[in-house]
């Protein structure tokens, strides 16, 4: 795949800070779910760097062509880089991305991690049991799976930002199985951890936001549960802003 296959755009924004948040994009998302929160955490005073996790960003089929592990390094290699450039590194994910994060710190990547913030971030969905018991048949027939809540006339403009409509159902089952994984790893997180939720997201279940803070390794850790069925609350919440100062509130704690 070449660079200009990419539809989607990382994004970094330099303060001169000491300090760096790494902002990492859901399954079948794109940096661009997190520019709001990125532009609001730079104007707060810190750097901020959102990658494109590998199989992402250009067309559905790529997304095949990857595995969790693919997902991971790219996360990891982004802590690596950020740790040659400043002394103190924020990992903040979005649904996926928030268990991206978590596995990096649970695995110690870098010594420079000084906190966590994870939202919206799955353990149980909604229709999980449903899915599953369909997914051999649908990867049979169709090999691949339509978000049904992407309207059709929204389908080209959604589709020309790197989000993905479709999804290969092989993925969704590797999706499936990383998260089974993951359940293993929280008590091995120790850092510092915010975990965001809403209590009616229609994606993710409410009880993934209690399952991750129960099983945290972590001394200190908040949990924040919003009033809203909005899967992504960074944009469509109406709290946003008091949203975006809690977390900055979080992260300037830590520095």
């Amino acid at each position: 795949m070449t660079k200009q296959a990419f539809k989607s755009k990382a994004f970094f924004y330099d303060s001169g800070s000491d300090a760096v948040v790494i902002l990492i994009h859901g399954f079948a998302g794109a940096p661009e779910d997190l520019v709001d929160l990125g532009k609001f955490l730079h104007a707060s005073g810190l750097s901020v760097k959102a990658p494109i996790l590998a199989g992402h960003g250009s067309n559905w089929q790529a997304l095949e062509t990857v595995r969790p592990q693919d997902w991971c390094l790219t996360v990891n290699r982004e802590i690596l880089w950020a740790e040659k450039h400043f002394k103190k590194i924020f990992l903040v994910g979005y649904s996926l991305g928030g268990i991206l994060a978590l596995d990096s710190a649970a695995n110690h990547v870098s010594s420079k991690i000084q906190g966590v913030v994870s939202f919206s971030s799955p353990v149980f969905l909604r229709g999980e049991l449903f899915m599953k018991m369909l997914l051999p048949i649908w990867h049979f027939l169709f090999k691949k799976y339509r978000k049904g809540y992407i309207a059709k006339e929204f389908m080209d403009a959604y589709q020309e930002t790197g989000h993905y409509a479709y999804v290969p159902t092989k993925s969704i089952r590797d999706f499936f199985d990383y998260l089974k994984y993951a359940r293993k790893f929280f008590s091995q997180v120790t850092l510092p951890t915010m975990v965001i939720q809403s209590q009616e997201d229609s994606i993710v279940h409410h009880l993934s936001s209690d399952y991750i803070f129960n099983h945290l390794g972590s001394e200190r850790k908040e949990l924040i549960i919003l009033d809203n069925t909005a899967h992504n609350q960074l944009l469509a919440s109406k709290q946003r802003n008091q949203l975006f100062g809690q977390i900055v509130n979080f992260i300037n704690s830590l520095l």
